[in-house]
């Protein structure tokens, strides 16, 4: 197991690039750039699996190899990233363990023409379940506790050709699958999502736009009820400019779900849309709009008011939502982001609510808020504060128990010399809810990194 170290790594990575911006600056100077990243760590957990009582403070030793390649030309754009390693774990008064670090890795390919444009992109990531909310707190099941590992491949392309054309046409498609190894909640579990679709964009004025979609959704999961859903989407949407800086977007579809558990199907299908207006300002945007859904079993109407505000030293978007789902009380939505830049550094802040229906056919009401801080104290020096909040609870009249997650980190790097970084930082870690018992976990860890950037 990684007991825990992947934290620790993404930190110091994450306060190398944050603090100094070694390989960006080198990306920009070079056409075809590459680097290589060496890290020590070492890193003292007080409860690294974050359980209810903890076992022992666990010691872990990491050596990590990060590298990335990226060539970028007037018309294409190619970059990865990945990273692996080695750890030595030793539970303090009990036994060692060593283990290789599952490989992590991204990639990224953009080609621009003159009418035409190619997009792919993939990534793949695998860690203990632990850490599933350390590397992207923005998922429901992330801040599920249990032992086991879980393993994350994402692809996707997308085709434009006709760009500048008064008729358009683009097609893409995309692959998700999450698959967990030696878990035992019942709430985690493999998942595979596909998506093919089309679209026809339309330039029917100087002052309207329209699209014309449809798209064909598959997904299979291993839960015990065997669920499977296949989707089929249709719509058309317009955007039209209307006088005084005032846009107005509509937009109409059909759509067609089969559902299997257990071994029984179950065949939904309706109409959904909705119209918007958005006023544009001399300090940016107010929206609103309206959306109905009459596709699924319960149907759904959302109310949305909202505001987008540049400021002389970063921006605000905010925005309030009613969602009313049938035979549920209303709910009310907030979403935010918020960033400032400073003299030294910045702060960012993200408010997300969410409702989305789990395996179980319930509406879970899904919140995050992440703050983040960087202050950059020399050209040497930087310091970074975070801090990860997500909550999980019943969002209709069922009785899906609260589950929460919390991380706090600080950390304070050094540029020893032109290639060597050194990072000591702190973490803590929190997991509660209504079934469950609290856990905390307490971490300082060391970091010792070497950059080597090349050009060919």
């Amino acid at each position: 197991m990684d007991r825990g170290i992947t934290k620790t790594i993404q930190a110091a990575l994450t306060v190398t690039v944050v603090a100094f911006g070694a390989t960006e600056t080198f990306a920009q100077n070079s056409a075809n750039s590459g680097s290589f990243s060496f890290t020590t760590a070492v890193d003292l957990d007080t409860n690294p699996d974050l359980v209810a009582v903890s076992p022992g403070t666990v010691f872990d030793f990491t050596e990590t190899l990060a590298f990335s390649v990226r060539s970028e030309t007037s018309t294409q754009l190619l970059e990865f990233f990945g990273n692996t390693g080695l750890t030595f774990s030793q539970t303090l008064g009990g036994g060692s363990v060593s283990s290789f670090n599952s490989p992590t890795g991204t990639l990224h390919y953009f080609r621009d023409s003159a009418n035409s444009n190619l997009d792919l992109s993939g990534s793949y990531w695998t860690g203990d379940v632990i850490n599933a909310f350390d590397a992207d707190p923005s998922a429901a099941t992330s801040i599920i506790v249990d032992v086991g590992t879980l393993t994350t491949a994402k692809a996707s392309a997308v085709y434009n050709w006709g760009v500048n054309a008064p008729l358009g046409f683009s097609l893409n498609a995309s692959y998700n699958q999450r698959d967990y190894e030696g878990i035992t909640n019942p709430d985690l579990f493999d998942e595979t999502t596909s998506i093919i679709g089309a679209s026809a964009n339309m330039r029917i004025s100087p002052s309207t736009q329209g699209t014309l979609a449809a798209s064909y959704t598959d997904y299979d999961s291993s839960d015990a009820i065997s669920t499977s859903t296949q989707t089929t989407d249709y719509s058309f949407s317009v955007n039209h400019d209307l006088a005084n800086a005032l846009a107005l977007t509509g937009n109409i579809g059909f759509r067609d779900k089969s559902t299997t558990a257990s071994g029984i199907t179950i065949v939904a299908n309706g109409f959904l849309g909705g119209v918007g207006l958005t006023q544009t300002l001399t300090n940016g945007t107010a929206f609103g709009d309206i959306q109905f859904d009459d596709s699924d079993t319960l149907s759904s109407t959302a109310l949305t008011f909202g505001r987008s505000l540049d400021l002389p030293d970063g921006n605000l978007t905010a925005k309030l939502t009613v969602d009313m789902v049938s035979g549920s009380d209303a709910q009310l939505l907030a979403t935010a982001t918020y960033t400032k830049q400073l003299s030294n550094g910045g702060i960012t802040l993200d408010l997300s609510q969410s409702l989305y229906t789990d395996n179980l056919n319930q509406d879970i009401k899904f919140s995050t808020l992440a703050i983040a801080y960087q202050k950059t104290l020399n050209s040497n020096a930087g310091i970074n504060l975070s801090l990860d909040l997500s909550r999980s609870e019943d969002g209709g009249a069922g009785s899906a128990a609260a589950l929460n997650r919390a991380t706090l980190s600080a950390s304070y790097s050094q540029a020893l010399t032109p290639d060597w970084d050194i990072s000591v930082g702190y973490s803590h870690r929190q997991n509660s809810g209504d079934a469950i018992a609290t856990a905390d976990s307490d971490s300082v860890f060391l970091t010792l990194t070497r950059n080597l950037q090349f050009g060919f």
